[in-house]
């Protein structure tokens, strides 16, 4: 945010927002050590938001096991066809990634990792927000709300790995 660190600070950003999550992650916490647990949580990071920096998006935050990434477009004027196509790029190689790493859990007796994935495209606001005491910078508005919607359906669509 070019040193924007005021709360209120931010700017207004048209994008592809993506947010994924890894799916029966309470049941998995619940069944690994904290050590295997926090591994497996890494290796899925490694392949979903290694993805999207891979193919030009910009991972915003890691929410417990959810990734929050955007794919800037520019202003609302600009074609978004290149962010879309990075967007699902980026879909395509976080998929194949996982299936890489369930073969290597499939080997070792691991069950297989499932994850959904949401993606919308929209106007986002890209702001500090918080406290007089306590800051964070994140995405808000429409577009945004609007994904996680999405991705939450995603295990009643094909949008589900």
């Amino acid at each position: 945010m070019d040193g924007l660190v005021l709360r209120g600070d931010g700017e207004e950003v048209h994008s592809v927002v993506w947010i994924s999550d890894l799916r029966d992650s309470t049941s998995l916490a619940d069944s690994l050590s904290r050590v295997a647990y926090r591994a497996t949580l890494n290796q899925y990071f490694d392949c979903v938001a290694g993805a999207v920096l891979d193919n030009g998006g910009e991972v915003l935050k890691f929410i417990g096991d959810a990734v929050l990434a955007i794919f800037p477009i520019g202003s609302r004027d600009e074609p978004h066809s290149e962010a879309c196509l990075q967007a699902m790029q980026a879909v395509r190689q976080a998929r194949e990634s996982m299936d890489r790493l369930n073969q290597t859990r499939a080997a070792h007796a691991a069950p297989p990792l499932r994850f959904g994935i949401g993606l919308h495209r929209g106007d986002i606001t890209y702001r500090n927000i918080g406290t007089s005491k306590r800051l964070d910078c994140t995405v808000i508005g429409a577009a945004v709300n609007e994904v996680s919607r999405i991705k939450g359906c995603a295990g009643r669509w094909a949008g589900l790995c």
